[in-house]
């Protein structure tokens, strides 16, 4: 399920993630309860740490219900914003074309970089 995570204190919107399994039943037999969602760790070449022994980094959010005309839905809060920016984002039906011509272009654009480096002999 994709969920959309809120700032508590702004109410903006972070990000857009998916969470496997997710369903609203199970949102509902949270009761409000927080749910942790784990950040995965980024690959650092330079960190000699090895990755068992990092610490873990977790968001929590929490689910609220929203009733509009009589349609009950929920909506996703969090109050550590900075760390749900870390999440891997899910995007949108209507974004994922466009993320792939993007990153098709970057590929692009870094295979040319490497053919210049390469005919320059740097």
């Amino acid at each position: 399920m994709r969920i959309v995570i809120y700032d508590d204190e702004t109410m903006e919107p972070i990000t857009v993630v998916d969470v496997r399994g997710l369903t609203e039943r199970h949102i509902d037999d949270l009761g409000g309860r927080p749910l942790f969602l784990p950040i995965k760790h980024q690959t650092n070449f330079m960190d000699a740490t090895p990755r068992s022994m990092k610490r873990p980094y977790i968001v929590t959010i929490w689910f609220e219900k929203f009733v509009r005309n009589d349609m009950v839905t929920h909506m996703c809060f969090t109050n550590q914003a900075e760390l749900a920016m870390l999440l891997g984002p899910s995007f949108l039906p209507g974004q994922q074309r466009r993320i792939n011509e993007m990153q098709d272009h970057i590929r692009g654009l870094t295979k040319l970089c490497e053919m210049l480096e390469t005919a320059l002999g740097l």
